[in-house]
């Protein structure tokens, strides 16, 4: 009815199934069309031809159609899987992208670290190249640059400050040599340390992407002031807390996790 509309007119019997048209007869496999009239022109002859190819690459049966997921036998569907076949085939394979899926974080922070290193948040850069009319394009906070993505989450005196105070509540170097929010954490995941170091790094980062743009916007549409001080605590805070509702593993108490004394959870 859809794909072959010629063939759908010439058909008597509209409201068959396409099954209904099909014949068995002594273990072989045959089609039988009801039509108003035979088919005559070369478009209807080209339906006809193309149809049957496309019934002798099906094994039709009197079953229930069902969906099958081929990726294991024996598995059922799952994101899990779908996650763990993109990243077996990803393998050995390096884009220079600094970001890496983080199941401890929300998906709204994935989500804006995602955008974030691909330049597509609404900075007042991007908002300019889109045709929004802005007063100006300077950086709200510091105020003497253009905000770009990079200048938001990297470049801004605020945000080095930001970094560097975190990076030393974590006990790890200051990533030398990053001019832009995918150098740093580029950085980030090839410090080195075990798998479960790194997604914890990778939490706290995400955290730091997440606090600069909601303090950015606070101050943008609220007129409110963020101090570094209060930035930093708040990203101690929004990553505990994820990580100790989103972790199945042993978390550490605040007091520990206030010093960054995680080694119970690795």
């Amino acid at each position: 009815m859809e794909v072959y509309l010629d063939l759908f007119r010439l058909a008597k019997n509209k409201n068959n199934t396409v099954a209904e048209n099909r014949v068995v007869s002594d273990g072989s496999v045959g089609w039988r069309w009801d039509w108003c009239k035979d088919p005559s022109t070369a478009s209807e002859w080209a339906h006809i031809g193309d149809l049957m190819s496309r019934f002798s690459q099906v094994n039709i049966c009197n079953a229930k159609d069902t969906w099958l997921w081929e990726s294991e036998a024996g598995t059922e569907f799952s994101v899990k899987n779908i996650r763990k076949d993109i990243a077996n085939a990803d393998q050995g394979q390096d884009d220079g992208m600094g970001f890496v899926w983080n199941s401890w974080a929300p998906l709204k922070v994935n989500y804006l670290l995602w955008r974030a290193l691909l330049g597509k948040v609404a900075t007042k850069n991007e908002l300019h190249k889109r045709g929004v009319t802005l007063q100006d394009l300077l950086c709200p906070r510091c105020g003497y640059v253009v905000e770009t993505t990079d200048h938001l989450f990297t470049d801004c005196l605020l945000a080095k400050n930001v970094w560097w105070q975190v990076c030393v509540w974590m006990m790890i170097p200051l990533p030398p040599n990053t001019n832009s929010l995918n150098d740093f954490m580029v950085a980030l995941i090839k410090n080195p340390g075990d798998k479960r170091w790194k997604k914890l790094v990778n939490l706290v980062a995400q955290a730091i992407v997440w606090r600069l743009w909601n303090t950015r916007n606070a101050k943008i549409f609220e007129g409110k002031n963020t101090s570094i001080q209060a930035t930093v605590d708040l990203i101690k805070e929004d990553s505990y807390s994820w990580v100790t509702h989103r972790s199945k593993s042993t978390v550490t108490s605040w007091e520990n996790w206030l010093s960054f004394n995680v080694v119970s959870m690795l």
